[in-house]
């Protein structure tokens, strides 16, 4: 009985530990920016469609704006980053496109954006 029981708890821990990556198959763009401190990033996304749409699923950390808006008259999107003040170093977000699949009534990430920033101090350039 007790050889069952381990067997079972051997299970779980090894099913729990070898959770697949949903990502995996997502293709991840890449684009590295170099700012100063006190420069205000901005990158325009073309419109997804109308049943798909961008958001942040890995916010920066070192930031004082950091944020994603639809532009209603085009439809496109337009992400935004500034530095918290006196930072210099690296940060990164990661923004997701997501679809709408109709016939399968479901969404799924099908596109992953991520920007790399370098900050430069201001003054010096480096």
């Amino acid at each position: 009985m007790m050889k069952k029981i381990i067997l079972v708890l051997i299970s779980i821990i090894f099913i729990a530990c070898s959770k697949d990556d949903d990502n995996a198959d997502i293709p991840v763009t890449e684009k590295n920016v170099v700012i100063s401190q006190d420069e205000i990033y901005e990158h325009e996304f073309e419109f997804p469609g109308d049943e798909s749409g961008y958001s942040i699923t890995r916010q920066a950390e070192s930031f004082e704006l950091s944020n994603l808006q639809q532009d209603p008259a085009t439809g496109g999107f337009i992400y935004n980053y500034k530095t918290q003040a006196d930072f210099t170093g690296t940060d990164f977000v990661e923004i997701s496109l997501t679809t709408y699949t109709i016939g399968l009534d479901k969404t799924s990430v099908t596109r992953i954006i991520r920007i790399n920033f370098e900050i430069q101090n201001k003054s010096t350039g480096q």
